[in-house]
């Protein structure tokens, strides 16, 4: 009877607990600010926290001021990454698509070897890269710069895929940060 009676409590709090905590990591949807109207498939890309990223040696920072007002960002340590995983629905319409994001890249030191960013899209479906980014310490510090990686033409419809931002910080006053993160959907 105690068996049944926490499995009927585990199986109720899971129902009533699990559907907030997983709206948290719903898409951002249609953007009624883009010229075009847009899908943006990302969860928490401003970002407001941590969740729905998987981070390693990447921690959510507020009270960053680089892009003229104070905003919060992914900031990276040595050998960080930041990943999110997206399902394109098997009924979406959309047939281009880009991620796009904001970069501050502030190095003192200017060595390409230790501090650098590389930024992937990958179609786990057909195990094929779609598009991707670099920046490294031996290019000009950027401070909210709008990074656009190439359009992908073409029906994403049921794929899944992963955006895998990594980078390296090696000096404390180094900074390597990502904000505003999107992948847009459009139809044409």
């Amino acid at each position: 009877m105690k068996r049944s009676t926490i499995t009927l409590l585990l199986g109720l709090a899971f129902a009533v607990f699990a559907p907030s905590a997983f709206s948290q990591c719903e898409p951002a949807g249609w953007s009624p600010l883009a010229p075009v109207p847009s899908y943006d498939y990302i969860a928490n890309g401003l970002p407001s926290g941590s969740d729905c990223w998987g981070l390693t040696n990447a921690s959510y920072v507020t009270g960053t001021t680089a892009c003229g007002w104070t905003s919060s960002a992914f900031e990276f340590s040595y050998g960080g990454s930041l990943a999110q995983t997206v399902t394109i629905p098997s009924s979406d319409t959309n047939n281009h698509f880009a991620l796009n994001y904001l970069l501050d890249f502030e190095d003192p030191h200017h060595v390409s070897y230790w501090d650098s960013i590389s930024v992937y899209v990958y179609d786990a479906t057909t195990n094929t890269y779609l598009s991707g980014d670099s920046y490294n310490g031996g290019m000009p510090d950027l401070d909210c710069s709008r990074r656009a990686l190439a359009t992908y033409n073409g029906s994403l419809a049921g794929h899944t895929l992963s955006i895998y931002f990594t980078g390296s910080s090696a000096f404390s006053d180094t900074h390597v940060r990502v904000r505003m993160i999107n992948f847009w959907g459009w139809h044409s």
